[in-house]
This record gives C-alpha cells, sequence and structure tokens, in this order.
C-alpha cells in the first residue's frame, strides 16, 4: 500500500526540516505527550479511513493534504462534509461505513 509510505515520508520530512518533537524536554510535559498521540492517532485513524472508503484517487489525496495541511480544520472538514452528505433516515454507521 502506497499511502502509508508517504505519510511516513511526510511526518520524516517535517522532523528533519523543524527537529522531531518527540526530545526529552517536550517528552516531559505531559500535555505534549497526550497532543501528540491524540492528534497523530487521528489524523492516522482518519487518513486510514479515507483511503479505505473513497475509491477514487482524488478525493484520497484532496483529503490526505486536507489532514496534512491544515491539521485539525482538515479532519473537521472532512466530518462536516460526511455529515452534509447524509439524508433523512441515515444513522451514523450508513453515514461513515459507505464506501463512495
Amino acid at each position: 500500500m502506497r499511502s502509508p509510505r508517504s505519510f511516513l515520508a511526510l511526518i520524516s520530512y517535517t522532523c528533519v526540516a523543524d527537529g522531531t518533537p518527540f526530545n526529552s524536554d517536550l517528552l516531559n510535559a505531559p500535555w505534549m505527550t497526550t497532543t501528540l498521540f491524540d492528534f497523530y492517532g487521528l489524523v492516522l485513524f482518519l487518513w486510514l479511513y479515507v483511503w479505505t472508503v473513497q475509491s477514487s484517487l482524488g478525493p484520497r489525496i484532496f483529503w490526505s493534504l486536507a489532514f496534512a495541511c491544515g491539521g485539525s480544520i482538515g479532519m473537521w472538514a472532512f466530518v462536516f462534509w460526511r455529515f452534509a452528505q447524509a439524508h433523512s433516515g441515515q444513522t451514523l454507521a450508513d453515514i461513515f461505513l459507505a464506501a463512495q
């Protein structure tokens, strides 16, 4: 699968360009550890979800870039977009488990 490699490449590039966020000064602060696991866990989960349910490459790349460049705003946009596509009477499972 090509997409996990590109995600790891993006994180690696960020660490090389800006320094790793996993240095001892930052990791000693409980809020930083929590933030890193919370944010990157959510990014990874939504990113894999998008690559699973989107059938065409265009939306996959668009949402991957939105997550990588926009962070939380990109993630909220994706969730809002999925809710906006809902029809009356659909359950959350219908909305989020339907492939596109």
